[in-house]
């Protein structure tokens, strides 16, 4: 039997692993800030001062969508289409609507009060990237370019 089509073992990320992860989840978002920001090029003052006086909208982070991943177990699509109206940040939990879910049943995914915390930068960092405070119908995850994910190139699943 060939190596390739032997099945790995499913294991859980180790807490050494998970902090790497989220560590290097920052450091992209950090990167990425920079980048659309145009630091590099307005430091070296290549361009002039009409450029570096454009506005830049910040990219939304994304380290805080693979935070929950993470705390929740939820599946990628159901994070991905979560919209605010899904959130009960009082009793600390989500709602998968049965449209979304994987076996068609709604079900509440609960999460840890630190993520309470996590939801109001999510909230002013879709503001920042959309220009606008989000309402109940909008996702609450946002590609970094502030759009859906079901609108970025190849989809989100």
């Amino acid at each position: 039997m060939n190596e390739d089509s032997l099945r790995k073992k499913r294991r859980a990320l180790t807490d050494a692993e998970i902090d790497k992860f989220l560590g290097a989840a920052h450091l992209v978002d950090e990167e990425r800030a920079r980048f659309h920001a145009a630091e590099k090029t307005i430091g070296g003052k290549t361009k002039g001062r009409s450029y570096a006086e454009l506005p830049r909208r910040p990219p939304v982070p994304q380290a805080i969508l693979w935070k929950c991943l993470i705390l929740t177990g939820l599946r990628w699509h159901e994070a991905a289409t979560l919209r605010w109206a899904d959130v009960n940040e009082q009793a600390r939990y989500f709602v998968v609507r049965a449209e979304i879910a994987k076996n068609k049943t709604s079900r509440s995914v609960p999460f840890p009060t630190e993520h309470v915390q996590d939801l109001d930068d999510v909230k002013e960092a879709n503001a920042s990237a959309t220009g606008r405070s989000p309402v109940p119908g909008d996702l609450v995850f946002l590609s970094p370019l502030g759009c859906p994910w079901e609108n970025r190139a190849g989809g989100m699943r």
